[in-house]
């Protein structure tokens, strides 16, 4: 396009006598356009008072650039020309070099973690797909947490439950990211009885029941010991309670302890004989 204001005054006439008579149509590039996106021919007028004429737009290459009208659909790539036609005329009145590419760089990223809720010490493997799944930069993805007091996660998406608390994990390449919420959970911290000391005859049993903090626990599981199973031990039950069966008269020591972080508590039984 001329430059008006950089013309000498007699070229600058013979400009405008020509485009006073005949518009100049100027028209917009589209240097590239994606396979299955779609582009609109853009067309402005000098000087600006005259309307847009008609237009026609062939493609040298359908199997390339599919014409719509005035939009150019990106069917495969590689590079053919549109050739634009004003009004019935049948020269062209300019022809632009189309490029059509595809984008091979991951469009979204699915993760899928089995267990939203994690033990202390445990390990989990986040399975990671990407879309597409032979994406260019699918070998790039970065990993990281958000609280890496809560848990740390490797480049393979293995998370390690550190402490306590919550935390996200998050998946990205440089145009996109998708995260989970991992709970980490604690262990049994405390383990309470229902008594401490308890005296029995030889035969009879007692039921004792347990309780722990916190409430909420990864696993909640708990077991028992006793220092001499010829004097009592003890039979658990399924409400998670546990009755002291008696054999012999003597004492022990009846220990329940949690099944993981290492909580535990005592009770002492003195057992007698009947006479």
């Amino acid at each position: 396009i001329l430059n008006c204001d950089t013309l000498k005054d007699e070229d600058r006439k013979y400009v405008e006598l020509a485009v006073s008579i005949e518009p100049l149509v100027e028209v917009e590039e589209i240097d590239r356009i994606e396979v299955g996106r779609t582009a609109t021919l853009s067309f402005n007028v000098i000087p600006a008072k005259f309307d847009v004429p008609r237009v026609r737009a062939i493609s040298l290459n359908s199997d390339i650039v599919e014409v719509r009208d005035k939009s150019l659909l990106a069917i495969s790539p590689g590079v053919t020309y549109i050739n634009i036609f004003l009004g019935d005329a049948i020269v062209p009145y300019t022809r632009k070099k189309i490029e059509v590419y595809r984008d091979k760089s991951v469009r979204r990223i699915i993760l899928d973690r089995k267990e939203p809720n994690m033990g202390i010490g445990r390990k989990q493997q986040i399975e990671l797909r990407t879309e597409p799944a032979d994406a260019d930069d699918a070998g790039f993805i970065v990993w990281s947490v958000d609280n890496s007091n809560v848990a740390s996660v490797n480049d393979m998406g293995i998370v390690t439950a550190l402490n306590a608390g919550r935390c996200r994990v998050t998946a990205q390449t440089r145009h996109i990211k998708e995260e989970v919420i991992i709970d980490v959970l604690p262990n049994i911290e405390i383990l309470y009885l229902s008594e401490y000391n308890v005296t029995l005859t030889k035969g009879n049993s007692y039921l004792l029941y347990v309780n722990y903090q916190p409430a909420q626990c990864f696993d909640s599981s708990y077991a028992w010991k006793t220092s001499d199973s010829n004097v009592a031990y003890v039979e658990e039950q399924p409400d998670g309670s546990g009755i002291i069966r008696t054999k012999e008269a003597g004492a022990c020591v009846l220990t329940c302890y949690a099944k993981e972080g290492g909580a535990r508590t005592d009770c002492f039984v003195e057992v007698k004989d009947p006479n």
